[in-house]
């Protein structure tokens, strides 16, 4: 189904694993037109790209995870105005940027374990090799206080728990395991 998500004061959260890396998301609005990406890289790492219109886009990448080693971890994106361009695993922050927000709007998809960016900068596969738990969004930037230590976070907007049924439960992801320290 569609979603439109907002330009900035978004988060995102994956619970994931992997030997191998790959893409775990962008937004899209076709094959062509794309943005937002998350990638976990072959050798561990976290790459990610905002598009920004002149040059503006921000591609941020991790150093010294090992993210692709088979165990489950938590990613957390968050993007807007209070703090730019923040990931987060596992509770701590690995990568920062500057962007408040994206200059593409027009997005209407979340293509999760995919991402036309996978091959570019970030030596990975087209789809995501490992297993990925859930995904929940939020149309708001979630602050650092709400991401990081053991506290579940907030009730997403869009929630999505991978297993026989995959299905949006929207506002009431009771079926999700929230973030307890993995």
């Amino acid at each position: 189904s569609s979603i439109s998500e907002p330009g900035t004061g978004v988060s995102r959260a994956f619970v994931f694993n992997t030997t191998l890396g790959g893409p775990l998301f962008s937004v899209e609005a076709s094959t062509t037109q794309h943005d937002r990406h998350l990638i976990v890289t072959s050798d561990g790492n976290i790459y990610s790209r905002v598009w920004g219109t002149n040059l503006s886009q921000q591609i941020l990448k991790s150093t010294g995870l090992s993210l692709a080693d088979g165990k489950t971890h938590q990613l957390v994106f968050t993007m807007g105005s209070n703090g730019g361009t923040k990931i987060y695993v596992d509770g701590a922050l690995v990568v920062s940027g500057s962007r408040t927000g994206s200059d593409f709007n027009w997005g209407t998809y979340h293509r999760i374990g995919g991402s036309a960016d996978a091959n570019v900068g970030a030596s990975s596969p087209q789809s995501f090799n490992g297993t990925i738990d859930s995904y929940r969004s939020w149309d708001t930037e979630l602050s650092s206080a709400q991401v990081t230590g053991f506290s579940p976070l907030p009730n997403p907007v869009h929630a999505y728990e991978f297993n026989s049924d995959t299905t949006d439960t929207g506002t009431s992801p009771a079926s999700l395991s929230l973030y307890s320290g993995i």
